[in-house]
C-alpha cells in the first residue's frame, strides 16, 4: 500500500504535432502532481496527413525522443509507464514498425489508442479536476489530427465525435490552395453541423451548461493572454475561463502578426506559432455552435488522464466507475437507434444470471467477458433501426462502426459479433466478421452468444419485467426453473429453437422445469 501511494509514473503522448512525457507522483493523500514536463516537436503528422507515412527524418526524431525519455524514465525512478498515440501514429503506414522500434530499443510499450479513448482519458483528468455533477458538459480537444467533441451529463459521457480537423491537418489545407479560408469555413461549418444535430438528439432544447476546451493551442491562448495583457482571464471556482469574444479578439490580434513575429515578440514556440490561429478558429466555431458564452480552459490533456489510470490501475472503485460510464455510453448508443429499453435489460438480466450460474465450468471467461456480454444483450437489438429482416447483421454493423467511449476496437468488435450471433446461424469462419479475428476471441464469442440465445429465448413475448428464475447446473444439465404461473411448454419450445449452440458449445443439456 504505501508503495502504491508514493510510487511515480511516467506518462508519454506521441502526437501529431510533438511527443510529451510528464513525471507524476502522487501523495500520501492521494493528491497526483506532474513533477516533470519534458516535450520534444517533432511533427509526425506533417508527414503522415500528407504521404500516409512517417518518414526517416521524423521517424529517427522520435525515436530519439523516446531513447530520451527512457532516459529520464530511468533517472525519475517511476514505477510505471504509460505511452499512448494518436491519430499521426494511428494512421501511418509505418505506424506498427514504429512502435515495433520503440519497443525494442527502449523498452517502452506504446499503445495506439483511437479517438474515443483518448477523448475519456482526457475528460478522466477533467472530472479529476472540475465538478461537473448535475450539469450538461460539451468538451471539446483540438489536437494535431483530429477534434475530438463529447457531450457529458452528469459526470457521465454520452457520445464523442471525432473530426478530421487537427490543427497540423488545417494548417496544410491553408497552404495548400489560394481559396484555403473559405474552403476551412465551409469544413467548419459542415462540422460543426454534424454535432449540432447529434446534440438535438440527445438534448432536445436543452441547453449546454458549461463548454470545456483543451488542448495544447487553447492552454497557449491564456498563456498569451496573461502575457500580453490583452484581456483578462476569468477564474470560475479555480478553473480558467475566457470569453467567447476574447477568443474572437486574440486571433484577430495574432492575424496581425507575422510566423517570425509570433516567434520572436510574443515568444511563442515555433511549433505553436504557425498552428494557434486554425485551431483557435476550430475552438471558437464550436463555441459559437454551443452558444457558449464563455470557455472554460482547465489545462488537462491525455498525460494527465493517463497518470490517473496507471496510479489507479488497482482501485476497484476506478474500476467500477470505468464501466459504469461505458454502460452509460453503451445506453446512449442504444438510445440513438431507438432500442427496446425494457427487452434489453431483460435479456441482460438473464444473460448474467446464467453466466454466474456457470461459475467455475465457464472455460476461462472471467470478469471482463462478464463486462462485454452485457453490452452485447444491452445492444443486440439496435439493428432493428435498419430493419427487422437480418436485424442481427444489421447490429453487428451499426456496433462495429460506432465508437463506444471506453471500448477498445478489438471489443467493440467481439461485442459486435456476440451480437450477430444472438439469433440464426451459430459463428462460422466462412464468415468474415468472424474469421479475421484471433483464435482466441472466437473462442469467446461463441460461448457468449450462446448465453445470449438463451437469455433472449427467456424474453420471446418482450415482457415488462424479468421472471423471478432459478438457474444451476445440475449433473449435465442447465436448470432453468420457472415461477408457477409461466407456461412450461412454451419456454420449451422457444429454448429449442436457440439452445443448441449452448448445448454444441458447453456440452450441457437445457431443462425447462
Amino acid at each position: 500500500m504505501e508503495k502504491t501511494l508514493h510510487s511515480r509514473v511516467a506518462a508519454i503522448d506521441i502526437g501529431s504535432n510533438a511527443l510529451r512525457m510528464q513525471i507524476f507522483e502522487r501523495s500520501p493523500q492521494g493528491v497526483i502532481t506532474a513533477i516533470e514536463t519534458i516535450r520534444r516537436p517533432v511533427r509526425l503528422g506533417q508527414d503522415v496527413f500528407s504521404s500516409g507515412k512517417i518518414l526517416p527524418v521524423s521517424f529517427n526524431a522520435a525515436l530519439d525522443a523516446m531513447r530520451e525519455f527512457s532516459l529520464l524514465i530511468d533517472a525519475s525512478k517511476a514505477s510505471q509507464v504509460g505511452a499512448v498515440a494518436t491519430s499521426a501514429v494511428r494512421e501511418a503506414s509505418n505506424g506498427a514498425a514504429f512502435v515495433e522500434r520503440v519497443l525494442r530499443e527502449t523498452g517502452i510499450e506504446v499503445q495506439v489508442i483511437d479517438s474515443s479513448e483518448e477523448a475519456r482519458l482526457i475528460i478522466t483528468a477533467l472530472l479529476e479536476r472540475m465538478n461537473l455533477t448535475g450539469l450538461t458538459v460539451l468538451h471539446i480537444e483540438v489536437g494535431g489530427g483530429s477534434v475530438e467533441v463529447s457531450l457529458i451529463e452528469d459526470t457521465q459521457i454520452q457520445f464523442s465525435l471525432t473530426h478530421k480537423l487537427g490543427a497540423v491537418r488545417l494548417m496544410q489545407l491553408l497552404h495548400s490552395c489560394y481559396d484555403s479560408q473559405e474552403k476551412l469555413t465551409s469544413i467548419l461549418a459542415e462540422y460543426t453541423g454534424i454535432t449540432q444535430k447529434r446534440l438535438r438528439h440527445n438534448l432536445g432544447t436543452r441547453k449546454i451548461d458549461r463548454f470545456i476546451a483543451t488542448g495544447g493551442n487553447i492552454d497557449s491562448v491564456v498563456w498569451l493572454l496573461g502575457e500580453t495583457g490583452w484581456a483578462a482571464v476569468d477564474k470560475n471556482n479555480g478553473c480558467q475561463r475566457i470569453a467567447s469574444e476574447t477568443l474572437a479578439m486574440v486571433m484577430s490580434e495574432l492575424s496581425r502578426y507575422s510566423f517570425n513575429e509570433r516567434v520572436e515578440l510574443l515568444h511563442l514556440r515555433p511549433d505553436r506559432a504557425d498552428v494557434i490561429v486554425p485551431a483557435a478558429q476550430v475552438y471558437l466555431s464550436f463555441a459559437k455552435m454551443a452558444k457558449a458564452s464563455w470557455l472554460y480552459v482547465p489545462g488537462v490533456g491525455v498525460r494527465d488522464g493517463l497518470s490517473i489510470e496507471l496510479f489507479k490501475k488497482e482501485d476497484h472503485a476506478h474500476q467500477q466507475q470505468k464501466f459504469k460510464q461505458l454502460l452509460s455510453a453503451v445506453k446512449s448508443l442504444g438510445k440513438k437507434y431507438e432500442y427496446d429499453q425494457t427487452h434489453a435489460a431483460i435479456v441482460t438480466a438473464y444473460c448474467l444470471q446464467i453466466f454466474d450460474a456457470l461459475k467455475d465450468y465457464r472455460g476461462g471467461l472471467g470478469q471482463k467477458e462478464r463486462q462485454l456480454l452485457e453490452i452485447a444483450a444491452l445492444l443486440h437489438d439496435i439493428g432493428y433501426f435498419v430493419g427487422i429482416s437480418r436485424h442481427h447483421k444489421h447490429s453487428y454493423y451499426l456496433i462495429a462502426e460506432s465508437d463506444i467511449v471506453g471500448l477498445p476496437p478489438r471489443d467493440r468488435l467481439i461485442v459486435a459479433n456476440i451480437a450477430r450471433y444472438h439469433r440464426k446461424s451459430f459463428p462460422k469462419e466462412q464468415h468474415e466478421n468472424f474469421r479475421i479475428l484471433y483464435p482466441k476471441e472466437r473462442k469467446i464469442i461463441t460461448k457468449l452468444a450462446s448465453l445470449l440465445r438463451i437469455a433472449d429465448a427467456l424474453d420471446r413475448e418482450h415482457g415488462t419485467e424479468p421472471m423471478a428464475l432459478t438457474v444451476e447446473l445440475v449433473a449435465n444439465k442447465l436448470v432453468i426453473k420457472l415461477p408457477p404461473d409461466k407456461d412450461r411448454s412454451f419456454y420449451r419450445w422457444t429454448m429449442s429453437l436457440k439452445g443448441d449452440l449452448f448445448t454444441e458449445t458447453y456440452g450441457y443439456q437445457i431443462e425447462i422445469n
